[in-house]
This record gives structure tokens, sequence and C-alpha cells, in this order.
């Protein structure tokens, strides 16, 4: 078969197309799948844990904003994903940015794999590339230079970017983005964080007293503080009708009784 498959492949192309031949096409486009920016918007999660576990941040308190400095292109391949992106890490608002709207520092990193081919000039060369400006950095990509008698090429060299301001350590600088946090713990961030953490304490405490889902009943707690911040954010009913099932102390700040009433089916 092998000498007649050119040809019947050029026979195929002709018959079903009005191209001159099978090769003069182009190969197609890599097309970009849902799969692909998936991948961008899992980068953009994993980098705000990751300031939340250096910074110890629990994943309950919400994060007021985040910011994406990135180029339009990235920004389209989030744009499906930002409500995961917000609910995966507790972020109130996700809010975009040009990549050059923040300022950051070009630093120059010994490249020890191509430094090390001499190992007689390695150590000086390596204390002279972490001295280098950004105007070094400027000058090397376009030729060698030279400094103490040492040559030095653009391969010798990382460069690698740094926040000009990043003294909270709530910024990180990523392949294709750098992302900063704001987690002023305003009136309605702790209000959110309240009402969560009571909410997860009262599922918790249903699933203790073996309560099924299904089973509609009230919450008594002698804070009207909570009652207020919950009743915005979640569907539990505050009273004291039906038959008491269990009570459980809670803690926040203060130390509240809270009993919870079963509805009686009627």
């Amino acid at each position: 078969m092998a000498p007649f498959t050119p040809f019947f492949s050029e026979y195929c192309y002709q018959t079903t197309s009005k191209g001159e031949s099978v090769h003069f096409e182009m190969y197609p486009k890599k097309f970009e799948t849902q799969e692909d920016t998936f991948e961008s918007a899992k980068e953009v999660i994993e980098t705000i844990r990751l300031i939340r576990e250096q910074k110890q941040i629990s994943l309950k308190t919400p994060i007021r904003e985040a910011t994406v400095y990135c180029s339009l292109e990235f920004r389209n391949r989030l744009d499906r994903y930002l409500e995961t992106i917000a609910k995966e890490c507790n972020v109130l608002k996700i809010s975009f940015n040009d990549e050059d709207a923040i300022s950051v520092t070009l630093k120059a990193k010994p490249y020890y794999e191509n430094l090390k081919k001499d190992k007689a000039t390695m150590k000086k060369k390596e204390d002279i590339i972490r001295q280098f400006t950004e105007n070094d950095i400027e000058n090397i990509l376009q030729r060698d230079l030279e400094y103490e008698g040492l040559v030095f090429k653009k391969d010798d060299i990382m460069i690698v970017k740094e926040l000009t301001s990043n003294k909270d350590g709530l910024s990180k600088i990523s392949k294709s983005f750098i992302l900063t946090l704001d987690n002023t713990l305003t009136k309605e961030v702790l209000e959110l964080r309240d009402a969560r953490e009571f909410n997860s304490f009262i599922q918790q405490l249903r699933k203790k007293l073996g309560l099924k889902s299904e089973d509609d009943v009230y919450i008594d707690i002698q804070s009207d503080y909570i009652k207020e911040v919950c009743s915005k954010h979640f569907n539990i009913v505050f009273g004291i009708e039906g038959e008491k099932v269990g009570e459980e102390q809670y803690k926040e700040g203060n130390e509240y009784k809270v009993t919870v009433y079963q509805k009686k089916n009627n």
C-alpha cells in the first residue's frame, strides 16, 4: 500500500475539496479548549490560596477584593470561571487591570547550568550578576557585557520580576499575571464571615442531632447581631416554636447558648 497511499490521499483531497493540492495546505491552527482556559483559572485559584496560607488568612474569612493584572487574552480565558474562582477562594470581588498598571522591577539571577561550565569563574560571576541593574539587564539582552575582565552573556542570567512594593505580602507574580489581594476587614466582610461561621456551626449541629435536610427547625440564640447578619445571607429561621431537640454552646467573641427546636408536622 505504501507506494499508492500518497496518490490516493491526493485523489481524495481533490475530489472533496476545491483546493489545488493537499500539499499546499497549512497545518490547522490549534484552538483553545475549555480545558486550556480552566488551567488559567486553576492557576489564579492556587495563587490566591497560596497567599492565604502564607499570610495565615482563614478560608472562612472573605477576601474583600482580588485584582488580576494581566493581558486581555488571559482575562478572556478567566471570564467564564469568575464565579468559580470567587466561590473556591471566598473572594467578594474580582477585578482586572492592565499588566503594565503595577510597578515591577527586573532582577538578574545566576543561571547555574551555564555558569558551572567554567567553575573557576562561577563564584565571581555569580556575585557580579546579583549586582546587575535594570540597565545592565537591558544591555545584556542586546550584547555581551564585560565586568572585571569577565564576559557575561545573556545565557548566564535568569531574568525575574519582583514587585516594587509588596510590604504586606499580599501580592504574587505568576508566569501569566500578577495578583494582589485586599483583605481589609470592612463591616461587610466581617458580617459575612460571622454569618458563614454560624451557618456552618448550625449545619454541624443538625448533623450531630440526627436531623435530616428536610426537617424544619427554629434556632434560638441570645445575640441580635448573629440574628441580623445571618438573616442577610442565609435562610436560618430564628424562634422558639416546636419541640426542643438539642442545644450547644457557640463562641463568637462571647459565648452563647444555641437551642434547636424542630417544627411540628401537622
